[in-house]
């Protein structure tokens, strides 16, 4: 029911927080998070303890199509703040984002690619496109586009759809090394969802993406 994974700055704060994963504890709680995929109903200790000055926070890194969260007994007003990917939330919590570099970083190699180094690693690629992909049926019809791709050309997929096993650690870098794209359709086209998959291009791979438009918005 509760979150750890949306706290995972909490040794930072500058406040003194106490943290729990014991839903027995609510009554006491001043903040509680709720993951939107593990919240399964209504519990009567919710519903029981309720107070105006609390902050129940509806938590969801993934798109909505894929949740499922209706049906649960929530009452309409139940939640008061959000904290998603959607710019739109009380708290904006995407995968990742883009930061602009500061002048202090902009010729340090470690935080900033050089043109050498980027050279290097196309050098090394050979491969065309790169998926790992194991939802097989999606509500944005991704293996679709998928199907017809590979009528044009050959795509490296791991995961259950091809019934390839993921590489993991070095396995995976070397295929990243090897590729050149990265076909990081995601498995519902809603606003500001941009999950993991465009996220691979910090290993020098370039990102295939069903809309653009998501991204400019992001």
């Amino acid at each position: 029911m509760f979150s750890s994974s949306a706290l995972e700055g909490i040794k930072k704060c500058k406040f003194e927080c106490r943290y729990s994963e014991n839903p027995q504890l609510y009554p006491e709680a001043d903040v509680a998070i709720f993951h939107a995929r593990s919240f399964q109903k209504m519990d009567p200790i919710l519903s029981a303890n309720q107070k105006p000055e609390r902050l129940n926070v509806f938590y969801a890194l993934e798109a909505a199509a894929n949740e499922r969260i209706s049906g649960r007994g929530i009452p309409k007003d139940f939640f008061n703040v959000t904290m998603t990917f959607r710019k739109d939330s009380t708290i904006w919590r995407p995968y990742d984002k883009f930061e602009k570099i500061r002048s202090k970083e902009a010729g340090n190699d470690r935080l900033v690619w050089t043109d050498e180094q980027i050279d290097k690693v196309i050098e090394k690629k050979s491969e065309l496109a790169l998926q790992f992909v194991s939802n097989c049926k999606t509500h944005s019809k991704r293996e679709k586009y998928l199907a017809a791709l590979n009528k044009f050309t050959n795509i490296t997929i791991y995961g259950k759809c091809n019934k390839q096993i993921f590489p993991y650690d070095a396995s995976m870098k070397n295929e990243f090394e090897k590729h050149y794209f990265y076909l990081a359709f995601e498995n519902a086209v809603c606003d500001g969802y941009v999950s993991e998959k465009f996220w691979r291009l910090k290993a020098l791979i370039v990102p295939v993406v069903l809309k653009r438009s998501i991204l400019k918005e992001s």
